[in-house]
């Protein structure tokens, strides 16, 4: 029971990683409108009519300027993860990715404490 838990929280994040990429690449070719698309069915792994496919290397597909961008998206959809661009270059797939997602811990650190690290630094 627990496994088919993970592999459906497996299928959403691939889903989310899935419309990250492909919307990205849709708006460099304007055949396609990504804003027309349902997220909720559009971009579903499966869809072979995406772009890029879930097995396929994003690096081939996206430069390093892209990337940054992407890892940027996925922080979005992601807010409680710690996702870093670096993270897109270990895991180049959509798959690969999506699995590294799931396995990320949450990030337990709030925004507000380097604001607080800055005022002590200043009192020196």
């Amino acid at each position: 029971m627990a496994e088919s838990g993970k592999g459906g929280m497996l299928r959403q994040v691939m889903q989310k990683v899935s419309k990250v990429f492909n919307r990205g690449l849709m708006r460099k070719d304007s055949s396609k409108k990504a804003e027309d698309l349902d997220v909720d069915n559009d971009f579903d792994p499966e869809n072979d009519e995406l772009p890029l496919s879930t097995r396929e290397n994003i690096l081939g597909r996206r430069d390093s300027r892209f990337i940054m961008a992407d890892s940027f998206e996925l922080r979005r959809e992601f807010p409680g993860l710690d996702i870093k661009p670096r993270l897109i270059f270990d895991h180049p797939s959509i798959e690969q990715l999506s699995e590294a997602i799931v396995n990320l811990p949450k990030a337990d650190v709030e925004p507000a404490v380097s604001e607080g690290t800055s005022r002590s630094a200043g009192n020196g």
